[in-house]
Order: C-alpha cells, then structure tokens, then sequence
C-alpha cells in the first residue's frame, strides 16, 4: 500500500511538473519573440526561425520510436524473470538512437547549403550564420541520442525524475537562448540554448547510469524488431513526420524562394500561434490522465461527457485569446507598426493563419480524444496532409510567395482537419465506443 501510495504521489507530482514545463516552454517562447522583435534585425529574424523549424527534422531520426521505448521497457522492467530481455532491449534502444543520431548528422549539418544563395549575401556570413548552424545540429543530434535514454528511464517508471529532467532542459535552453539573444549573439543563441539543454539533460541522465550498464561484448538476446516495435512504432512515426511538414516545412520553403525577411514574418506569426494554441488546448492536455482512467474503467460515456466540456470550455479560451491577439496587433499596427507590427504577417494572411489556428485546434483536440483510446486515428489523414502541403508549397511558394504558404496552410487545415477529418473522427470514435460496450458485455 504503501508502494502504490509512493507511486501516486510520484505521478500526482509529474503531473503539476509537467504543467510547469509546458508553461516555461509557452512562456519562454513568447519572451524568445519579444527579444527576437528588438535585438534581431528582420533578414537575422528570418535565419532564425527556419533554423527553429530546420531543428524538427530530428523527427525523422526519433519516428516515435520513444512511445514504444516506454511501452516496451515499462513492461519488460516489470518482470522480473525477464531481466535478460530488458537488457538486450536496453542495449538495443542505445544503439539505435545513437545510429538515428549520427544519420541526423548526416542530413543536418550540410541543409544550410540550400540557402547559401540567401547568406552568401550578409557579411560575415560564416561566423554568424554557418558555425552556429553547424553547433546546432550536432546539439540537436545529441538531444535525440538523450531523448531516447530519456525514455528507457521513463520506462522504468522514473516518471517524477523524467519530469524534472525534461523540466531542466527546457528552462536551460530558454534562459540561455534569451540571455543571448540580449548579449547580441544572434543565431548562437539557438546553438548555445541547445547546448545548455543537453547538458542539463545528461546531468540528469547519469544518476541513473545503472540502468544503462549493459556489457556491449557478451551474447545479446535478439530483439523481435517487427513484432515488438513496429506495431507500437509505425503510425506514431508517420504522424511525427507528417506533424515536420505540415508545421515547421513552410518558413524554410519561404527562406529559399522569397528570401529572409518574409520568412521571419511567416515564422514569428506561426510561432505565436502554436504558443497560444498550445495554451488553449491545456484544457484538454491537462485531464488526458483522468480521460484515459475513465476508459480503463469502462466509464466511457463519463469520459465523452467531460471531453465534450473541457473542449468547449478550451475552444471559447482559444477564440477569446485569439480575440485579445487581434486587437493587440491593431493597436499596435497604429503605434508600434515600424517595431512590431512590420515583424509578423500582414492582416490579411495574419487573419488566414488564425483560421488555420482554430482547425488546428480541433485537429488536437481530436487526437488526444483518440490517444486516450490509445488509438491513432489521425496518422492516414496527417499523411496526405504532409504530402498535399510540401507539394503545393514547392509549386506555388516561387510564384506567389508568403501570402501563397499561407494559404496552403490554412486551406490544407480547413480540408483536411474540419471537412474531412470531423466526419472522418466520428465514424472512428463509433467503431471505438462499439468496442467498448462489447469489452463491457464481455466482462
């Protein structure tokens, strides 16, 4: 009893962490966005979040995979006649994050060569732009390596500890990236943030290196890679590499076909956004672990009810915020328009990309309703979505520049999230709720 009460305050405790993380990375981000507006100018502001969306191609490299390392190893860790398992499992998971790791590498470091034709142009373009590039990808290769023990720990039920570590690397990085941001360093305040993070984060690492002591030169067991991995794996990785280019593909298309200036607008903008859209959908995110006992107590229509409530309730906060953003910028189109207003979009595709943040909105909403579920509902439809945004972005970004990303963006969330996906997601949610009356009936 005692155990299951140490466990309880232990979950209760990262819940309230993991709140705080989401704040300061909220928080933090809009800090990053009022430094950025003073202390960058507008072709630097422009570098700056397409090495921010650049920095999510590590999605590629992780592919989900830390969903099942947590499944997998929590399982295994369990068991205890099983202990050969998990350490061939643990052996396994290192070397794959650290081979993902190395092929990030790969494809990161030499990215910057596609805007060469942009930077070739600002003065001391090695210093400023290509070193500090150069320092963020090997950072960011580190923080998938890291990411991935991360996960091994998590597994072992270390939520608490899994949640100040995550905590940690976050402050860390935006606290450094703010400081030099003030001090002038420019893109190195990316590098740096980066490298604080994964500092922070190998610190907590290693007070739990006994999990990691496996002998790399003994006989491992072999690991069922289809069976056990892939089946956790695989829609989880097609949703994260959709999620690269749905989200964060656009501001770099506009860095190499309009040029810097128009792809600071778009990236400031849509940064914003995903800050407030994030704060919105706390009214969901926050109740997951309460929607997910409802199920497993097969109070399902309980759960649908408080779902439907704190939807609403979290739908009425984003419209009311977006709401307050939209007369902040009208004010400050008429007495900051030269400081501030001239960093983000113009009204018109300002207002495009607020539709896209509402149809965002119930795209995540209905993502975690599913996930409770423990389903990946949304994975098919993520991937046409990718697939439909990269390729209108490639033929109609060089012609009709930002306003025309904008309009890819928002229409593909229109179509695909609200005209398609609501239908799409009520079909699935009967077949989910047939599911459980059966299980109910079964019992």
């Amino acid at each position: 009893m005692n155990f299951l009460s140490m466990n309880e305050v232990a979950s209760n405790s990262s819940v309230y962490i993991n709140i705080a993380n989401r704040l300061v990375g909220l928080l933090g981000n809009l800090g990053v966005v009022a430094v950025v507006i003073f202390m960058l100018d507008v072709q630097m502001q422009g570098f700056y979040y397409t090495f921010y969306s650049l920095v999510f191609l590590k999605f590629f490299a992780e592919l989900g995979l830390s969903f099942a390392v947590v499944q997998i190893i929590s399982h295994l860790a369990s068991t205890p006649e099983r202990s050969e398992d998990l350490k061939s499992h643990t052996w396994f998971f290192t070397k794959w994050f650290a081979i993902a790791s190395l092929l990030l590498g790969l494809v990161l470091m030499p990215a910057i060569l596609i805007f060469e034709e942009q930077y070739t142009e600002i003065e001391n373009y090695d210093q400023r732009i290509v070193l500090p590039w150069l320092v963020l990808s090997i950072s960011t290769c580190a923080s998938v390596f890291l990411n991935g023990m991360v996960s091994v720990i998590e597994g072992h039920k270390k939520i608490l500890s899994v949640s100040k570590i995550r905590l940690a690397q976050s402050a860390a990085n935006i606290v450094v990236v703010i400081t030099c941001l003030i001090a002038g360093l420019e893109l190195w305040s990316l590098a740096l943030g980066a490298v604080a993070g994964i500092t922070s984060a190998a610190w907590g690492i290693s007070k739990f290196y006994s999990l990691f002591k496996v002998d790399a030169m003994s006989k491992q067991r072999s690991v069922d890679w289809k069976g056990e991995i892939w089946p956790f794996q695989w829609r989880l990785g097609a949703s994260w590499v959709s999620g690269f280019f749905i989200f964060y593909s656009l501001t770099p298309i506009v860095l190499r076909f309009v040029g810097p200036e128009a792809a600071g607008q778009l990236g400031m903008s849509l940064q914003l956004f995903q800050a407030i859209n994030s704060i919105g959908i706390l009214f969901v995110s926050t109740h997951s672990a309460v929607f997910g006992g409802l199920i497993a107590q097969k109070r399902t229509q309980e759960m649908e009810k408080k779902f439907i409530t704190c939807s609403i309730k979290s739908t009425i906060f984003l419209t009311l915020l977006l709401i307050i953003f939209w007369l902040s910028k009208m004010v400050s189109d008429y007495y900051f328009y030269d400081t501030i207003s001239i960093r983000i979009l113009e009204n018109s595709m300002l207002l495009i990309v607020m539709i896209a943040c509402l149809c965002n909105h119930v795209f995540f909403m209905m993502n975690y309703f599913f996930r409770c579920f423990k389903a990946e509902a949304l994975w098919l439809l993520s991937i046409i979505n990718s697939i439909s945004t990269i390729g209108l972005a490639l033929i109609f970004v060089p012609i009709g520049g930002v306003f025309a990303a904008t309009a890819i963006y928002a229409g593909n969330a229109f179509l695909f999230w609200i005209i398609i996906g609501v239908p799409y997601c009520l079909h699935w949610r009967h077949s989910l709720v047939k599911q459980q009356e059966i299980l109910q009936r079964s019992a």
